[in-house]
């Protein structure tokens, strides 16, 4: 699991500190994030490594910079703003990333970079490792309210997954990224490899979560810190689904664009245990409807009714 340093994926964390200076959070496991060293090789997906600080970008695709904007570090990954619900200001990230609330519990901060603010987590809901992904809630002061509103990114529920579908992701993963920057990934191979949605375990070597989560398969560029970054269709700008793992150290052949598109073909197991996955948002909506004839939490279950409607 792409635990980073909450919104990757792309784990099980240890005690992480909220500040800006925070180490990245392991995709799924428990070891310290200390051990990362951030090589490129151990992540590529394709030819050529397609993860770029935001600020050395002349130019973003369409409807990157509403993404962008409200990608937040989440206590050792990555997280962004959902939108408002339930008179809440609500983001996500990964359960591994906010796991007992550790990343994200009241109090906590989470930094916009792009927009140069902290924001204060006023309630933690949960997280459900089925889809890994958790919720809470930030105090948004007045003179914010407006931007947040506008570059809102909600899950889009009803996306059923399309093959090849041109993706895109933002986080703070640790590959080629010393100062733990904003990162964007967009090339050719960052994109739906299957349409199937499998019951995953953890194909993270250097650090595997307990769990398996509700997973597609992609081609995008992650690393350790990128977990919890959201996951968009890069033809509209619409949110699909979440980061949670992928494949570390990767195969050689997986940094082969020309080895994907044949594995795509005919060798359904490579896409399934060599490259990134992410939790669809069909899912998601699957665990967050079960939540809601369960939890007693009636704050929750006004967030979720109003998300879902």
């Amino acid at each position: 699991m792409f635990k980073s340093i909450l919104i990757i994926a792309f784990a099980i964390l240890p005690q992480i500190s909220m500040a800006r200076n925070f180490e990245p959070t392991f995709l799924g496991g428990k070891k310290p994030a200390t051990a990362l060293k951030g090589a490129v090789s151990d992540y590529q997906v394709g030819d050529i490594w397609g993860k770029h600080p935001i600020s050395q970008l002349d130019q973003l695709p369409p409807y990157a910079d509403k993404i962008a904007q409200v990608t937040a570090r989440v206590g050792g990954g990555t997280g962004w703003f959902l939108g408002f619900f339930g008179g809440k200001a609500i983001m996500a990230s990964n359960h591994h990333v906010c796991d007992g609330g550790r990343g994200c519990q009241r109090g906590s901060k989470v930094f916009f970079p792009l927009k140069n603010i902290s924001l204060t987590v006023d309630a933690y809901y949960g997280s459900w490792t089925d889809t890994d992904i958790a919720l809470f809630s930030v105090t948004v002061p007045s003179k914010y309210i407006d931007f947040f509103r506008e570059n809102a990114s909600p899950l889009q529920f009803q996306r059923e997954l399309t093959l090849d579908l041109p993706i895109m992701t933002f986080g703070f993963g640790v590959a080629s990224n010393p100062n733990r920057s904003l990162m964007g990934g967009f090339d050719e191979d960052c994109r739906v490899l299957s349409e199937e949605i499998r019951f995953l375990a953890d194909p993270d070597e250097f650090n595997p979560g307990p769990y398996k989560v509700f997973s597609f398969a992609n081609g995008c560029d992650v690393s350790h810190g990128d977990s919890g970054s959201a996951m968009v269709d890069r033809t509209n700008g619409e949110v699909i689904g979440i980061i949670w793992t992928g494949r570390i150290p990767k195969n050689k052949n997986a940094q082969s664009s020309d080895y994907i598109r044949q594995a795509e073909n005919g060798n359904a197991e490579f896409i399934w245990s060599e490259m990134s996955y992410g939790a669809p948002a069909v899912e998601i909506k699957k665990v967050f409807q079960k939540v809601l004839t369960t939890t007693k939490n009636e704050e929750l279950k006004t967030v979720l009714q109003d998300m879902l409607d």
